[in-house]
């Protein structure tokens, strides 16, 4: 259970005020609840005194009191502009202010946001069906990379501007109970994280690309671009794309490789198909034995974040070595030295602790030398 003390703190101007009194009030206030919900159930979690994403300082001025020893949950409201990466420094300096005062260790949650009109937005126009659809769901992606852990949208009931019913969770009534396009992105976008992990983002000028590994342990991409709208992504050669998921609820399967895609405002799941071998750098046999009379090497996905897998096939039984060179041609790893029959190979290779750039995959045999380019991206 959860008991969240107050509504913005620290909005109280002349058109509205949800609390007048000062931050030791507040401190004091928090103190007796937590004192009293503790000893009625251990069990429960006190969210903080919240604060709009422009109100820091009082948020600061509360911790300062150490307040942050009396709540479990760190929280502010943030009505995020259309570009939601516009927040992302607002949500940097919430952090410092956290770590300042040491509750680093404590979640921390939006617990009222959407999309709307913001100091942020040029044209200072109220959001249309389709750019609400993409500014949640790029909120909920941008605040789970950035270490927010909830974001709860506001509001349930879309009855009180003109522009909210196409915003809110349900329309207008209740009862009817029917979704809007911004709640089903909403609850797609959370079937992609929920007991997903980062492995990686790249931001090259607007395009947004985004490794994640599934709960399923499944390798996949979040792509969209902040401002180019519905333009041909060419997917970079390497991946090899299983199923590709949409805002709207929808799956679309391919049976067969495909070289480009349609991306824009609204994020694109790309799930990636299986690929053989564990993390690290490990090597899996594919068809020992049954290799055509070539030597080859190649890598996918390629550009790739941390981890890449290096296919390779011998034609013959041979002395291998396999190895990666950087551009200068200095020996970054060593990844096989050893007598190999003939066959197809597998080995994952991660590239922590490299940096971004080209790099080139060796494969010398008794006969052969085969070399392959591959592009890390961070």
């Amino acid at each position: 259970m959860y008991y969240e003390m107050w509504n913005e703190t620290n909005v109280c101007n002349d058109k509205i005020c949800f609390y007048s009194g000062s931050v030791s009030q507040m401190y004091q206030m928090t103190l007796e609840a937590y004192n009293i919900l503790q000893n009625i159930d251990s069990n429960i979690k006190i969210i903080a005194p919240n604060v709009s994403i422009y109100g820091y300082q009082w948020l600061e001025d509360f911790l300062a009191m150490g307040g942050g020893n009396y709540v479990d949950i760190i929280s502010y409201h943030d009505y995020q502009p259309k570009k939601p990466e516009l927040s992302i420094p607002k949500i940097q300096a919430c952090k410092d202010i956290i770590q300042r005062y040491g509750v680093q260790n404590k979640p921390l949650w939006d617990t009222e946001g959407n999309v709307g009109v913001s100091e942020d937005d040029p044209d200072k126009q109220p959001p249309t069906v389709d750019e609400a659809i993409a500014a949640v769901s790029r909120t909920f992606i941008v605040q789970w990379l950035y270490g927010v852990s909830n974001f709860n949208v506001y509001c349930y009931e879309g009855n009180v501007e003109p522009n909210d019913a196409q915003l809110s969770i349900w329309n207008a009534p209740h009862t009817l109970l029917v979704p809007q396009p911004p709640s089903i992105a909403y609850k797609a976008t959370a079937d992609w994280l929920i007991g997903s992990k980062v492995v990686s983002k790249s931001v090259v000028g607007s395009r947004w690309l985004v490794q994640i590994k599934l709960a399923d342990n499944s390798d996949a991409f979040i792509v969209w671009d902040t401002d180019v709208d519905n333009y041909v992504f060419n997917i970079p050669a390497g991946w090899k794309i299983l199923q590709k998921k949409l805002l709207n609820g929808n799956k679309l399967s391919y049976s067969s490789t495909i070289t480009s895609d349609t991306i824009g405002f609204k994020p694109i799941l790309l799930v990636l198909a299986p690929v053989p071998g564990a993390q690290g750098n490990t090597e899996t046999v594919i068809n020992e034995g049954h290799a055509e009379k070539t030597t080859s090497v190649s890598c996918y996905p390629n550009p790739f974040f941390t981890n890449t897998t290096i296919e390779y096939q011998l034609g013959e039984d041979t002395k291998v070595d396999l190895s990666v060179y950087d551009i200068y041609g200095g020996k970054i790893s060593e990844l096989v030295n050893s007598t190999q029959v003939a066959g197809k190979y597998n080995i994952v290779f991660n590239a922590e602790g490299l940096s971004n750039g080209v790099y080139f995959i060796q494969l010398k045999t008794n006969k052969d030398k085969v070399t392959s380019k591959m592009i890390l991206i961070k």
